[in-house]
C-alpha cells in the first residue's frame, strides 16, 4: 500500500471519533424536554449531549489535525500504539452512538425511576453526573489521541554533521584520533 493509503486508514478513527461526537450534538436539540416525565429541567438532556458530544468532536479534530501533519512527509507508525488508541476511539464511538439513540428518547427517561416510582435522578444530577462524565470522557480521549499521534513518527533524512565534515566515530572505530 502506498503511503497516501496509509495516510487515509491513520485519518479515519479521528474523523470517526470526530463525527460520533458531531452526531451527539446533532440529536441534542430533539432531547429538549424528554426529561419532563421525570421532573428534569427541559435543558438537562440537551445540556447533557453538548456535554458528552463536544469533546469527542474537539478532540477528534485535533488529532486529525495531529495525523495529517505528522503524515505529510515519510512516516512510519507502531502498530501497538495505534491499536491501542484505535480500541479506546471505538469504545467511545460505540457509546456516543448510544448516547444519540438514548438522549432524545422519552423510554429512556421513564426507566430512571425507583421501584416506587420515584425519579432517581434530579436536574442538578444529571449536570453533575453529565460534567464529571465529560471530564473523565475527555481525559481517557486525550490520553489516547496523544497516544494515538505518538504512534506516527516522521522519518527524518538529515545527518547530525555537514556532508564535508569528517565522521569522528569512524575515524576512531578504525582506532586513528582526529586531529583538528
Amino acid at each position: 500500500m502506498g503511503r497516501l493509503a496509509w495516510r487515509l486508514i491513520l485519518c479515519l478513527p479521528a474523523l470517526g471519533l470526530a463525527l460520533s461526537g458531531i452526531l451527539v450534538v446533532a440529536i441534542a436539540p430533539l432531547a429538549w424536554g424528554e426529561g419532563a416525565t421525570i421532573g428534569l429541567a427541559d435543558w438537562a438532556p440537551p445540556l447533557t449531549a453538548f456535554l458528552i458530544g463536544i469533546p469527542p468532536f474537539v478532540i477528534g479534530i485535533l488529532c486529525l489535525k495531529s495525523v495529517l501533519h505528522r503524515t505529510s512527509e515519510d512516516f512510519e507508525f507502531s502498530g501497538l500504539q495505534f491499536t491501542g488508541a484505535l480500541i479506546l476511539f471505538m469504545v467511545v464511538m460505540t457509546a456516543e452512538v448510544g448516547v444519540a439513540g438514548a438522549i432524545a428518547d422519552g423510554a429512556y427517561y421513564a426507566s430512571l425511576r425507583d421501584q416506587e416510582g420515584d425519579p432517581t435522578l434530579t436536574t442538578l444530577g444529571v449536570v453533575i453526573y453529565s460534567t464529571l462524565g465529560a471530564l473523565l470522557l475527555s481525559s481517557l480521549l486525550a490520553a489516547a489521541a496523544y497516544v494515538f499521534g505518538q504512534a506516527i513518527t516522521v522519518v527524518t533524512h538529515r545527518f547530525d554533521r555537514r556532508p564535508d565534515e569528517p565522521d569522528a566515530m569512524k575515524i576512531m572505530m578504525r582506532g586513528r584520533t582526529p586531529r583538528a
